[in-house]
């Protein structure tokens, strides 16, 4: 029995290293976009880090690390990842008063039942 969730990406206010805008790159996204989770062992910040990476391969952000699946990435476990809404990045009135609010992308996950 597969076993679905939603989760919002964390980091996704910051640049990638290459330069490129995560902000830009979550506006781009739609919902259904098909995403792909890496996992990060060797991250210097967190060693169950799971990167969230568009179809061009442009890192989103990462998993929250109360909904880490490195563990089951790792074991080679298939976890199936899709945008399931992007979260504008503030109301009319932080528009209005100048307020800058960060775009957010929320995803759903979807892992296989363990054979």
């Amino acid at each position: 029995m597969a076993t679905e969730f939603q989760v919002r990406v964390r980091g996704i206010s910051f640049q990638n290293e290459d330069g490129s805008d995560r902000q830009k790159l979550a506006a781009l996204c739609k919902a259904g976009d098909t995403l792909s989770l890496r996992a990060e062992p060797d991250n210097p910040h967190d060693r169950h880090a799971v990167a969230v990476l568009n179809a061009s391969g442009q890192q989103l952000g990462w998993l929250p690390f109360d909904a880490q699946h490195s563990s089951a990435l790792l074991r080679g476990e298939l976890i199936h990842a899709t945008v399931a809404q992007v979260i504008d990045g503030g109301r009319w009135w932080h528009r209005l008063f100048g307020i800058k609010r960060s775009r957010g992308v929320l995803i759903e996950l979807t892992k296989g039942a363990v054979d």
